[in-house]
């Protein structure tokens, strides 16, 4: 006859001792949930070390990419200040070729009214 259950005695230095019996299955089951809890655990484990290095090297990237937003920032504040000394320019090109082109026209004019009050009329040469 195959014998279920194991029998535990545990005695003391002055001779009173304990016993208590327990099923083989009991003891399975308490072995199967002590290697699953465990298992579990060492699972855990290594998921949290591989979170830690992946937050770690989110991180390290993370500042990598803040300093090269700072570095483009600062280019394009760069790249806007000459855009904008250069639109100024072209403005005051624009108003001194305005203005050039007011006096020549004023001095066209000046030269028309001349010539209808009597002055001489240059005549241009033939090859001209």
């Amino acid at each position: 006859m195959e014998n279920k259950n194991v029998h535990f005695i545990i005695t003391g230095e002055q001779g009173r001792g304990y016993t208590f019996v327990i099923n083989k299955k009991t003891i399975r089951s308490i072995i199967t949930s002590s290697l699953l809890v465990i298992l579990i655990l060492t699972a855990g484990t290594f998921a949290g070390i591989r979170y830690f290095g992946q937050s770690r090297t989110l991180l390290t990237e993370n500042k990598a990419l803040d300093q090269k937003l700072s570095a483009t920032t600062r280019t394009l504040q760069t790249i806007r200040a000459e855009k904008n000394l250069l639109v100024a320019r072209y403005e005051e090109n624009i108003l001194d070729l305005e203005h050039n082109r007011e006096a020549l026209l004023e001095g066209s004019i000046s030269r028309l009214d001349r010539n209808k009050q009597g002055y001489p009329v240059r005549h241009r040469p033939h090859w001209y």
